[in-house]
């Protein structure tokens, strides 16, 4: 029946995409029709009521209200029995089966209340209106409703014939009505199934969307978990990576032989860091090295690995324990082994550093850096020495030697060496610097604190400026008191 039947709505692709909209518009059609079967059928029935009112009860009035009576009850099957989804072939069936009794029994009623075969003007116009509201509400084919239009309006004519006071003048204008009445439900008909045409043609080119939409995120859902799986291998590379950066650390706790107090602040900005300490005894000599790579992350760690063996190999192998001689070895051991030179395309990683050599006894200690000062606090007044302007790398301007400090120590003093990622993050209430000014005015400002209250302090002073922006870079940041 569908391949066959003449449809309003404009031409389709194929018969596949027709059958496509009819099955789609199904719900659509049962739950519309349904809904307007009872309210026709009620108000249809309602009117019968009223008849009462201005029609000498009789035969007649009862048969009228009767057949009013079993299309509301055909209705009301309707209404009750399409809660759930019928086939479009059923629902049509009904439809036209309902607009011809509707129809048919509204000419009957006519006829059987007006037995002295008059009627009222006004009661011509009954159909005419009704078949119109059939082509507006009733969710059927066009070709349908015209057919159901053209043969109750032919029924309605032969009807009008029996009625005495009905001239041929006033039949032919009703015949004319019907004819416009069909004509304008055609069109109205024709006009609302375009529209839910072009309304399916959306739907269905949404659904392909979807389609392309679904595959693409299919496909970025599967890069997704490959980039998670490799993120998960990555971090757990890193973690691994870090446990054995942190075991290469030297134990602090040899530092409690030289020194009153002191304490260790190591803050890596990811899970491995660029930063390093490294403590080691010669001599009755105590060396403490605070260093920072080249950049943070993996590339850095690496380079801290290699600076804590080179300097094991410099100091405990070798027995270099001049500050300036061991930086000037680690600085050849550096380029030799990256194989640095002045070429643009070699790699010229290496690291800042500030490196200390404390003689306890003779209370003389050495100092040599590289872009790393030493800060020395001495009787309520800070003294910084300065570094040397040269990496521990190939450097096009280097100076032929690091420069050896050798400072005189008295008792009670406190000194400080320390990577730039503490003074360098960003935060506060304009995002800016902490800056080395703040630093330095800090650490003199709590000097005479205990070493373990500095570090409290320092800890808790970054974490308070960082607030919710992230670590800028790696920290290392060590204090001792003589």
């Amino acid at each position: 029946m569908i391949n066959s039947t003449f449809t309003f709505w404009g031409k389709f692709a194929g018969k596949l995409l027709e059958r496509k909209y009819i099955v789609y518009s199904t719900p659509e059609i049962q739950e519309r029709n349904r809904n307007a079967l009872l309210v026709a059928g009620i108000v249809f029935f309602l009117v019968g009521v009223t008849d009462f009112f201005r029609v000498e009860p009789g035969f007649n009035l009862y048969v009228s209200l009767a057949l009013r009576s079993l299309l509301l009850l055909y209705a009301v099957w309707i209404f009750t029995a399409w809660k759930k989804p019928h086939k479009i072939t059923h629902v049509h069936s009904h439809i036209s089966i309902y607009a011809l009794l509707f129809t048919a029994f509204l000419n009957l009623i006519i006829y059987l209340l007006n037995p002295e075969k008059t009627v009222e003007i006004i009661d011509l116009y009954t159909l005419p209106i009704t078949i119109l509201l059939f082509y507006v509400f009733a969710y059927l084919y066009t070709l349908y409703l015209v057919l159901i239009g053209v043969f109750l309006s032919f029924f309605y004519i032969l009807i009008l014939i029996q009625f005495q006071n009905i001239s041929v003048l006033e039949i032919t204008v009703i015949s004319l009505i019907l004819l416009a009445v069909n004509m304008l439900g055609m069109y109205i008909s024709r006009f609302l199934n375009m529209v839910r045409r072009n309304e399916f043609l959306k739907i269905i080119e949404i659904e392909k969307l979807n389609i392309g939409l679904t595959d693409e995120i299919e496909e970025r859902t599967t890069i997704q978990d490959k980039l998670i799986y490799a993120y998960s291998e990555l971090t757990d590379g890193m973690r691994y990576a870090n446990h054995l950066q942190i075991a290469m650390l030297t134990d602090s706790s040899i530092l409690e032989k030289y020194f009153e107090e002191y304490f260790v602040l190591y803050k890596p900005c990811e899970i491995v860091s660029g930063d390093f300490y490294w403590f080691s005894e010669f001599e009755d000599k105590v060396i403490v090295v605070s260093a920072d790579c080249t950049g943070h992350g993996i590339r850095a760690a690496f380079m801290s690995i290699v600076g804590i063996t080179f300097l094991e190999d410099i100091v405990n192998n070798k027995g270099i324990i001049d500050a300036h001689e061991i930086l000037n070895q680690l600085k050849e051991q550096i380029i030799k082994n990256l194989k640095q030179s002045g070429a643009q395309t070699t790699s010229h990683d290496g690291m800042d550093i500030s490196l200390c050599v404390v003689d306890v006894k003779k209370m003389e200690m050495q100092y040599a850096g590289a872009y790393s000062p030493l800060i020395i606090i001495r009787n309520g007044e800070l003294i910084e020495y300065k570094a040397d302007r040269m990496p521990i790398s190939y450097f096009f301007a280097a100076k032929p030697s690091f420069t050896n400090n050798i400072i005189q120590l008295e008792q009670d003093d406190r000194f400080y060496l320390f990577t730039d990622g503490y003074a360098d993050q960003f935060g506060g209430p304009k995002n800016k610097k902490y800056t080395y000014r703040h630093l330095k005015r800090e650490l003199l400002t709590h000097s005479q604190l205990s070493m373990n209250a500095q570090y409290e302090f320092l800890m808790n002073t970054h974490m308070a400026w960082k607030a919710d922006y992230a670590q800028t870079d790696d920290i290392v940041f060590l204090g001792f008191k003589i």
